[in-house]
């Protein structure tokens, strides 16, 4: 009897009764609607844990059964991948059999997701497209001359360039210089395409280069968009006079079964369109899409209104959105008619064959038959565990604080009486912290680092002019390459302000390899930041041990704030990925963090109580060594989902 198989049947017996529930009458607060959430406790039976050579503690059988249950559906993943990239044959393989366009594309979704299918869709009908064709024919022609530079595994690939390089800067032009470059190099629907997503191309620009197209109906291959007609381009870029134009000169809306229709996008640049005249555009563009038969993928929404979904895309108006749109312009969304969409038929000829051939591999892999039907006993026994704990989620918890209408400082001590995240959460949403700008074109200067000083290369970005938000992100560019540079770049004029933590985590810093010198050399890094913050709380979240025992030695603070997480409170979560990795990866990160002495509460307790059966080895570890931080029979689970 295999592993899995073994731990199904322990699971089955314990749901069924093996498993006492210890249903006490203490309940907790829901921090929400008010509710009362029963907090469940699990029993426990004594198990020889190997990973400490001890016999005698004790794991429930249910955290045993959750962690190996995580780890069969993480094989199942990678194992399932395995069987697509190297034994599923080519998509495209499956036309040439005779199996038809939408059941490849509804299989593609079956066995990838939807934006694989789109892809997949729209780059077969791109290889009917003049740019694809003449694409695929100058390679061809550059494999026979040079076919060891393009052989079968080069990078290497030759394509047609969109927009031709002669109109690339069609819109400075004079009048009379636009008339004619159009009359020695005609425009194709591609550079339209390209030209229609560039906001600084007027209407008239976009129509003097389509009134040159020869064909204005033919298939796009610009891939700026999955579409592949010119009205399409044009209805999402709410440019409605070049749509006018188009349905003009008879280019037809589009309705293809899968890909969004003309109407979809319409209706996207509406949601999206500011008040004014781009709205007003907009909502004239969906009455002329409407008037010509448009039509839109439509989904039942939740609380009334109008939504629609399709691939990568989306639309969404409610019915005080519908009725002003209404008001305002005359519009009526709820006329718009259900299109007709392609659904996945699970029973398919196709889909039958590779549920087969999967099957077979997976079998194969896993030392498992019917690997599906166990990944779904799997998946009830783990549901029957998450069951236990029941919590809200964080963002719809801030929601409802944040609709009381409270000042800030009251929200964020409403939200740290419920978990110390929450406060985090709601300070990511609310404070837009922009301490630089992207500057491009500096690669010169970048690369006389390690032959001029440091001294003559920030003279020379001095000179430039920049403002203080592109200088400060100039200095983070130095400092990448050495942060000991830090002492200069500060006393230079460059730094106006001091760098944060976060600056330094988005731009891959917080390792010893940069924090010693930068700390070395001046900086201040032993402050909150924006958030809240220490460096500590940061290196704990990265989960980086050397450099944890570096702030230790050199006495950086572990928390200066009473709100939000503290280092401790961040890395005792679960984490299925970083476990396989290292089992013990959460205990590492607490023996780290208690060289700091760190005050332990409630939240730090409620976490560990959930870390029993969903992490129990690390669990039992932490408690042997820290007793403190094992928390009592009744304490609650955390009331929130991490």
């Amino acid at each position: 009897m295999s592993k899995y198989k073994r731990i199904f049947i322990i699971g089955l017996l314990l749901c069924v009764g093996l498993i006492t529930l210890n249903t006490t009458d203490q309940s907790t607060l829901s921090p929400i609607s008010g509710e009362t959430n029963k907090q469940v406790h699990l029993n426990e039976t004594t198990f020889n844990d190997e990973s400490t050579g001890k016999s005698d503690v004790e794991i429930p059988e249910t955290a045993k059964l959750y962690r190996e249950c995580s780890n069969f559906e993480d094989d199942f993943r990678k194992s399932e991948s395995d069987w697509l990239k190297n034994e599923k044959p080519d998509w495209a393989s499956f036309l040439v059999d005779g199996y038809s366009f939408d059941e490849v594309t509804t299989a593609v979704e079956y066995f990838q997701n939807s934006n694989f299918a789109v892809s997949f869709r729209v780059e077969q009908l791109r290889n009917n497209s003049t740019l694809v064709k003449d694409s695929n024919s100058l390679m061809q022609r550059a494999k026979s001359l040079h076919p060891d530079v393009f052989k079968k595994s080069s990078p290497f690939r030759i394509a047609i360039r969109v927009p031709q390089r002669a109109l690339e800067k069609f819109n400075a032009l004079s009048s009379s210089q636009k008339t004619s470059l159009l009359d020695s190099h005609k425009p194709t629907v591609d550079d339209v395409a390209y030209f229609i997503n560039d906001k600084t191309y007027g209407d008239d620009d976009i129509l003097l280069l389509l009134s040159k197209v020869e064909d204005p109906s033919a298939i796009v291959a610009y891939g700026r968009l999955d579409a592949i007609s010119l009205i399409d381009y044009a209805a999402k870029a709410n440019r409605v006079a070049i749509v006018e134009y188009l349905l003009d000169i008879g280019v037809n809306i589009t309705e293809d079964a899968y890909l969004g229709s003309t109407m979809d996008w319409a209706l996207t640049s509406l949601m999206s369109a500011s008040e004014g005249q781009s709205q007003q555009n907009a909502a004239r563009l969906v009455s002329l899409i409407w008037n010509n038969g448009g039509r839109a993928n439509f989904i039942e929404p939740l609380d009334g209104g109008i939504e629609g979904r399709y691939p990568r895309q989306f639309f969404r108006f409610s019915n005080e959105n519908i009725d002003l749109l209404q008001q305002l312009y005359g519009i009526n969304l709820r006329l718009i008619e259900q299109r007709n969409s392609l659904n996945v038929n699970k029973n398919s000829q196709l889909l039958s064959l590779l549920r087969k051939s999967r099957e077979d591999y997976l079998a194969n892999v896993l030392n498992k038959d019917e690997a599906d039907d166990f990944r779904l006993k799997c998946k009830n026994v783990v549901a029957y565990l998450n069951g236990i704990w029941n919590p809200s989620s964080i963002y719809s918890v801030i929601e409802a604080n944040i609709k009381q209408n409270e000042s800030p400082q009251s929200i964020k001590e409403r939200l740290a009486a419920i978990d110390p995240i929450l406060v985090d959460k709601y300070l990511e949403q609310t404070l837009k912290i922009h301490n630089y700008s992207y500057v491009s074109g500096l690669d010169e200067i970048y690369g006389k680092v390690g032959q001029s000083t440091i001294f003559e290369i920030i003279d020379e970005v001095l000179s430039l002019g920049l403002s203080d938000k592109e200088n400060s992100y100039v200095v983070i560019q130095l400092l990448g390459f050495d942060s000991s540079y830090f002492h200069e770049l500060k006393n230079s004029g460059l730094m106006t302000k001091e760098l944060s933590y976060s600056d330094y985590r988005r731009f891959g810093f917080l390792n010893l390899r940069n924090i010693e010198p930068l700390y070395e050399s001046g900086a201040n890094l032993t402050l909150i930041d924006e958030y809240g913050k220490t460096l500590v709380y940061y290196a704990a979240k990265n989960r980086d041990l050397a450099l944890l025992k570096y702030m230790r030695e050199e006495n950086f603070p572990y928390q200066l704030s009473n709100s939000g997480e503290d280092p401790l409170h961040s890395v005792l979560k679960e984490n299925p990925q970083l476990s396989r990795a290292n089992p013990f990866y959460i205990y590492d990160a607490v023996v780290a963090l208690m060289e700091f002495n760190p005050e332990i509460d409630e939240f730090h307790l409620s976490r560990m109580a959930l870390l029993k059966y969903k992490a129990p080895y690390n669990y039992f570890k932490i408690i042997q060594q820290y007793p403190k931080l094992e928390p009592k029979a009744e304490a609650p689970l955390p009331s929130i989902r991490f």
